[in-house]
């Protein structure tokens, strides 16, 4: 039940005292202290020691920084509040791969992509009845749906991800299947997203191809019919324009009218535009977070000091909003090819010997890291619960299979 009620509180992050809080902290912690009056817990050697490195090397750099490196100051409760989201995501990693280790990696996946369906319910919702008050809970300039994050853009990629987790998972009935992925489509075009929207495309075509490769067969017949199932959430907005208007010319007036499909129109028209208009400003961004790495190139400028460092560089205290940016000027570009090498070695280290269901978590694992990756080109998600959880599970799956392989004694 913690697991399960873990997948689903992933999807929830709110800033409480500067910090991002979320309600999967608290069922993370009773699970964490299940683990260890277990004695279930894993922590592996190497995990701890690179914990305890990178520990001490962005603490010691950001207490610099804080103390010589800006004419603004740093307050020590930055500091302390960016180790605490640092620790955050060692402790959901070590969840992820006890999860996974003790074969629950599956549950917490399919929770994550249900919780992800009942949010892209409550989008479709004010689709089919757009007469519905717009609650600020939901909502981001009252026309962004966000879910229960704090931010559109990242809510988006949450919704991809767990549209993957959904895919991925051949257990679950297909008519929830076929829900889940059709809301969290609606879902990931309501929020307004232009990063959504390009994850999600890359998303399609990467299923198309794989459904294209597959044997003929059941599974094939029903991803052929999820994939129909995608392409008529993208015509939503036809039907439901041509159901309360005259005809087929009111189109155009109604997505101009949705804001937030409108946001999405500078994808096809102008790029430039996408990433610079609307609130994007992502080569500000970008330009910002490569000048704070060649302030400091080899080992960062600490945790908890990013955005004080871009207000002094910018005028604008903004993250990179781009996670290898981000990794690199925080932790310094030693570290971040460590945690890239260390990241490739996962996703390419395939298990051998796992059970059916095993595999099956890492495939699904494995994907939604990828979703995570390919969002963060334009999003900071080093923080990002469900990335360390994920990496968490593949990670446990595979020492599963190295366990399993070894000789009995």
């Amino acid at each position: 039940m913690l697991i399960a009620a873990l997948g689903v509180g992933l999807h929830h992050s709110s800033v409480v005292f500067g910090t991002n809080l979320s309600i999967a902290d608290p069922i993370a912690a009773l699970l964490l202290v299940g683990f260890v009056a277990s004695r279930m817990l894993v922590i592996p050697q190497s995990l701890a020691v690179a914990a305890l490195a990178l520990s001490a090397s962005t603490i010691l750099t950001s207490l610099l920084v804080a103390t010589y490196g800006l004419t603004t100051g740093v307050a020590f409760v930055d500091v302390l509040s960016g180790y605490v989201k640092l620790l955050t995501s060692f402790v959901f990693l070590l969840l992820g791969l006890s999860v996974g280790l003790y074969g629950r990696g599956a549950i917490l996946l399919r929770w994550f992509g249900i919780g992800g369906a009942i949010l892209g319910t409550v989008a479709t919702a004010y689709i089919v009845f757009p007469g519905l008050p717009r609650a600020h809970e939901f909502f981001y300039a009252s026309f962004r749906f966000r879910g229960l994050m704090n931010d559109p853009n990242y809510y988006s990629v949450l919704a991809v991800a767990a549209l993957t987790a959904i895919w991925k998972d051949d257990a679950l009935n297909r008519i929830v299947k076929l829900w889940a992925v059709s809301v969290l489509v609606i879902g990931t075009l309501m929020s307004g997203s232009k990063t959504g929207a390009v994850v999600l495309f890359a998303w399609g075509v990467l299923i198309s191809l794989q459904a294209l490769r597959r044997r003929p067969g059941p599974s094939r017949r029903f991803e052929k019919v999820l994939l129909y199932a995608i392409a008529l959430c993208f015509g939503v907005a036809v039907v439901y324009s041509l159901a309360l208007s005259n005809g087929p010319s009111n189109l155009v007036s109604y997505i101009e009218s949705n804001r937030a499909f409108n946001r999405l129109l500078p994808l096809l028209t102008d790029f430039d535009v996408a990433i610079d208009e609307q609130g994007s400003s992502r080569a500000l961004a970008w330009g910002t977070g490569i000048g704070i790495i060649t302030m400091s190139p080899l080992l960062g400028v600490g945790v908890g000091t990013y955005t004080a460092l871009a207000a002094q560089l910018s005028g604008v205290g903004v993250l990179a909003h781009n996670t290898f940016i981000q990794v690199g000027a925080e932790w310094g570009l030693v570290w971040a090819l460590i945690f890239l090498t260390w990241v490739c070695y996962v996703l390419l280290r395939r298990p051998t010997r796992s059970t059916v269901r095993d595999l099956q978590s890492w495939a699904s694992a494995r994907l939604v890291v990828m979703v995570m990756l390919f969002g963060s080109f334009a999003i900071s998600l080093n923080n990002a619960r469900i990335l360390w959880v994920a990496l968490g599970i593949m990670l446990g799956v595979t020492m599963k299979d190295k366990l399993s392989s070894r000789p009995e004694r």
